[in-house]
């Protein structure tokens, strides 16, 4: 090979480490069924919390992959490092021993949270039932899908939790075919799944919210990407999150 030749493959070599360099591939795992904001849509990935994320790698030069999976098997890609990050999450103390949160201090940032959303009691219209802040209150079984961090903490209260399914619509069916029992689920879900003719305005989503909950897209310690790139991703999120109409434009898409 001519030293011409040796030196451009090297020169080539090098512009396409760059370009690979620059444009890292980040891949996050997301819950399959939790409709409108992470969901397996045409065989791939969809939902408000997804398009954000794309955008933000689109800012970034980022290849984003989203692999939709069962939550706990979402959590199992996490603690294991062999996805990047996962989207869609709640901050749970235990979790950082193996999540990283977007931090200030010792104080979860909400500043960079995806979303604030209501989880909401749902029950029959038959069962005349209005939530009024007593947990203990809730029509039992509480159904609550399999993973979440809720099942621990009514379990701790000694209410009866059913999480033997793996996504809220599951849990409404059961509602509805066992009649017994409640769902806590996001409000916003909750209104879409109600209007739908299978459940012929059986549902009641209580006024009062059972909480208020902030998810994060938060990253793997196993995975060890930098410091660097976690704050531009959770910096890119936080500005999209301000662009209310672009947001407001994934909602209509995701809920038509």
């Amino acid at each position: 090979m001519s030293k011409f030749k040796y030196w451009l493959a090297v020169a080539l070599l090098s512009v396409s480490s760059l370009v690979q360099a620059q444009s890292p591939r980040f891949i996050l795992c997301v819950d399959q069924t939790w409709y409108p904001f992470t969901y397996l849509m045409s065989y791939r990935a969809g939902g408000v919390f997804v398009d954000i994320v794309e955008e933000a790698g689109d800012r970034l030069g980022l290849k984003v992959r989203v692999r939709p999976v069962d939550w706990g098997r979402c959590m199992e890609h996490v603690r294991e490092g062999t996805v990047d990050a996962v989207l869609g999450i709640s901050y749970v103390a235990d979790r950082t021993s193996f999540l990283q949160y977007p931090m200030n201090g010792s104080e979860i940032d909400t500043r960079y949270s995806l979303s604030t959303l209501d989880d909401a009691v749902v029950t029959l219209q038959s069962q005349n039932y209005e939530y009024d802040g007593n947990p203990h209150s809730l029509p039992q079984p509480v159904r609550i899908p399999n993973g979440y961090a809720l099942v621990d903490t009514m379990r701790a209260l000694n209410i009866e939790v059913d999480d033997s399914a793996q996504g809220d619509q599951a849990n409404l069916i059961k509602l509805s075919t066992d009649r017994n029992g409640s769902v806590i689920m996001l409000r916003q879900l909750a209104e879409v799944l109600a209007d739908r003719e299978y459940f012929d305005s059986q549902l009641h989503i209580s006024n009062q919210a059972y909480t208020s909950v902030d998810f994060y897209l938060a990253f793997s310690v196993e995975a060890g990407l930098s410091p660097e790139l976690r704050q531009a991703v959770w910096e890119a999120v936080r500005d999209i999150r301000r662009d209310e109409e672009l947001i407001r434009s994934y909602y209509e898409e995701h809920t038509r």
